[in-house]
């Protein structure tokens, strides 16, 4: 009964510290998420290796595990921390009259979307099947 109880409050915790941890990182956590759970992986493996060392009393690799562990570490904190946090994002290709319009500040949100649906209109690879082929028509016959 104790153990399930312990076990339950292990979850809740679980739960808050992984909801603060999603506010803390922002649009970026589910990209630093694995980062941190491969991080205390190998934390964990290491004081593993390190218990069974005091047990056993071989220690001819426990400089090298030291060194192997920081490596990942630093690996792991560039390539799921630094890295994602100082690329730009990649989202959707902005259309240069918004993003110059975004810049004045005059252009409200209605406005941007309609800059949008304007310039999505002038195109003319955005015309239907049908369209094309009755402009095709209207050539021929003249």
């Amino acid at each position: 009964m104790l153990r399930s109880l312990a076990t339950l409050g292990l979850f809740i915790y679980l739960r808050q510290f992984l909801t603060r941890l999603k506010d803390l990182f922002g649009k970026y956590w589910r990209t630093t998420l694995p980062g941190l759970v491969s991080a205390v992986l190998c934390i964990y493996f290491h004081t593993e290796y390190l218990h069974w060392v005091e047990v056993t009393g071989d220690k001819t690799y426990v400089t090298i595990s030291f060194l192997l562990k920081n490596l990942i570490l630093a690996i792991l904190t560039i390539k799921y921390i630094y890295i994602p946090l100082r690329k730009p994002s990649r989202g959707k290709a902005q259309n240069s009259e918004i993003v110059r319009k975004d810049e004045d500040g005059e252009a409200p949100r209605e406005d941007k979307i309609e800059l949008v649906f304007q310039k999505l209109r002038d195109k003319e690879k955005l015309k239907t099947a049908a369209d094309r082929i009755l402009k095709n028509d209207k050539d021929n016959l003249t």
